[in-house]
């Protein structure tokens, strides 16, 4: 069974969980989301998040509007992205657990939403990095 997070609307005080699942074209089983994103039972089938290579921290980071993030089975972090007005779904590399764990971990405990907001994303020096983009 698939158990996915999806911290979502700001009137609820629980994540929500989605398990009932549908078929492809191809026979790849997935779930989709309250926003209508689909999201592969077999993680390694959703896309992962394209994240640009930056040499320093002045250059320009790739930004996207994030409309909620969570975990796929608690260890695999995953963000829905607002892609031409429609929602997807993005596999995140792990090193971004944490950021995805404090997003919803603020939301469970505080009631507040950071999303829909924009994300700026980057790889720098070997690692891979997350911000609240400033309006």
């Amino acid at each position: 069974m698939v158990g996915i997070l999806f911290p979502h609307s700001a009137k609820a005080a629980r994540p929500r969980i989605d398990t009932e699942t549908s078929r492809d074209d191809e026979g790849g089983e997935y779930i989709t989301t309250f926003r209508g994103a689909k999201v592969y039972t077999q993680f390694e089938k959703n896309p992962r998040l394209e994240i640009k290579t930056i040499k320093s921290p002045s250059e320009q980071r790739t930004v996207y509007e994030v409309l909620s993030a969570g975990f796929f089975n608690e260890d695999q972090p995953f963000v829905t992205i607002s892609v031409d007005n429609m929602a997807k779904c993005f596999a995140l590399p792990k090193s971004l657990c944490d950021w995805v764990r404090s997003a919803v971990l603020h939301r469970l405990t505080t009631g507040d939403n950071f999303f829909p907001c924009k994300v700026e994303f980057s790889f720098i020096n070997g690692r891979y990095d997350a911000n609240y983009a400033l309006p």
